[in-house]
């Protein structure tokens, strides 16, 4: 009998070991989060849903190489003035910006010459029944928009430069039926609020090029003659400047690029077009004006990097 007792008594005791033990693993591995603990992972999942939120509103992560420069992202046009540290969206439509025949740059994405940056001033020309411009003076923090002209048939080559605060141009075609089309030139002298249209110059050639060398000279090349239109009266009126191609270069050089001024006197450029294959269609002809433009001697040949 006392040996039963005791069996029973040790049987009773490993029970409560086992039980025992049992109960601590579960409190271990069940037990309920701690207030501390819980809070913790409440706070943390509400930072990942700001965090988440944040990155929504932000700006796309882009960066930039130079100090004043855009950047497409999606379907947005963003601006830089500090070499991509932040960026400035431009409140019009990238379809808008990106209109008419468009062939954007390799860069950017936006066409060559469509647009002007510097920290005191940035265009961008856009289409919204007619010809419009965007600018912000203030860097970003505010725009104002600009009509140019309701002409909006198809635009093609669009330019536009400020040579000042005030004195500005915008150069653009459109209408073109069997490389036919119409161009106008716009001066504006009030840093680009108002838009006067100058002269036509009766030419239907695909434009090439063109612009102001000062408020006065302006010039807009057609097809490949060459056909160097110039203005010496701000746009009152134009007429056809000569430009003396040696017999050697007369099938060779065609295309009239944009001129420029180097000292007292302009520099201007012939190309090849888009077939020439002289010299491997390196060269161009270099062209030399003393009378602000209408009389053009041949002066050498000189090779693109030259440029």
């Amino acid at each position: 009998m006392g040996k039963l007792k005791n069996k029973n008594h040790i049987l009773f005791l490993m029970i409560v070991v086992v039980v025992t033990v049992f109960a601590g693993l579960s409190f271990y591995v069940f037990r309920p989060t701690s207030v501390e603990t819980y809070n913790k992972e409440i706070k943390g999942l509400q930072e990942a849903e700001q965090n988440d939120l944040k990155e929504q509103n932000e700006p796309p992560e882009i960066t930039s190489q130079k100090q004043i420069d855009v950047s497409v992202k999606g379907e947005s046009l963003y601006v830089t003035y500090d070499s991509g540290e932040n960026w400035e969206e431009v409140p019009e439509r990238l379809e808008k910006i990106q209109f008419g025949e468009y062939t954007p740059s390799y860069d950017n994405e936006l066409m060559e010459n469509s647009y002007f940056l510097t920290k005191e001033k940035t265009s961008f020309l856009y289409e919204d029944l007619g010809l419009k411009l965007i600018q912000t003076v203030d860097q970003g923090k505010t725009w104002q928009r600009y009509e140019i002209s309701q002409e909006n048939a198809g635009i093609r080559f669009r330019k536009i430069d400020f040579l000042s605060k005030d004195f500005g141009y915008v150069i653009y075609s459109g209408g073109r039926v069997a490389r036919q089309e119409g161009t106008v030139a716009y001066l504006t002298h009030d840093g680009g609020k108002t838009w006067e249209e100058t002269a036509n110059t009766n030419q239907t050639s695909l434009v090439q090029a063109g612009g102001f060398v000062d408020e006065n000279t302006g010039f807009l090349s057609f097809g490949a003659a060459p056909n160097l239109q110039v203005t010496k009266d701000g746009g009152a009126s134009w007429k056809t400047a000569t430009i003396q191609v040696p017999e050697e270069y007369k099938a060779i050089f065609l295309v009239a690029e944009m001129p420029s001024k180097s000292g007292n006197q302009l520099e201007l450029l012939l190309n090849q077009g888009e077939v020439g294959d002289y010299k491997g269609g390196l060269v161009k002809g270099k062209f030399i004006s003393k009378d602000n433009g209408e009389n053009w001697v041949f002066d050498r040949e000189v090779e693109t990097d030259e440029e």
